[in-house]
């Protein structure tokens, strides 16, 4: 795994300890899971949004009962661009929650001061790199 190691022991220490800014901390969404996996024990799914959204019925054609039965991850975009700042909804199983790890930009991305555009597709610093999009388009 590319993170082993004391520096990189849980989503949740590192959260802790960061010192980001605001935008910095969209890259730190997909860890949210893991290092929120306590408070999160009790749902089938987790997710994040941008903090501009409002929200209304997720259950209509987006997170429909049968979407939901479908997938493991879902997003508003499709492939490639399959991670999304905006809106992510993950399936809460331990493989999901821990899979930003599988990222070999995943220490770059918890060491750098400066949004990498993580969990996007598409566009930013990771744009042609490891980003969340291309760790799930290998999943």
């Amino acid at each position: 795994a590319p993170l082993d190691g004391p520096a990189f022991s849980s989503a949740r220490e590192v959260l802790s300890t960061a010192k980001v800014s605001t935008a910095k901390t969209n890259d730190l969404k997909p860890l949210l899971g893991e290092a929120l996996a306590g408070a999160l024990a009790q749902f089938d799914w987790w997710g994040h949004l941008q903090e501009d959204l409002v929200l209304g019925n997720l259950g209509g054609r987006f997170a429909s009962p049968g979407a939901l039965a479908a997938a493991d991850v879902l997003s508003p975009f499709g492939a490639p661009h399959n991670a999304s700042g905006v809106l992510m909804l993950y399936r809460n199983e331990h493989r999901l929650t821990t899979l930003w790890r599988q990222s070999a930009a995943a220490r770059r991305v918890l060491e750098s001061p400066s949004y990498l555009v993580f969990d996007e597709s598409g566009w930013g610093a990771l744009a042609h790199g490891d980003n969340l999009g291309a760790v799930l388009g290998r999943e």
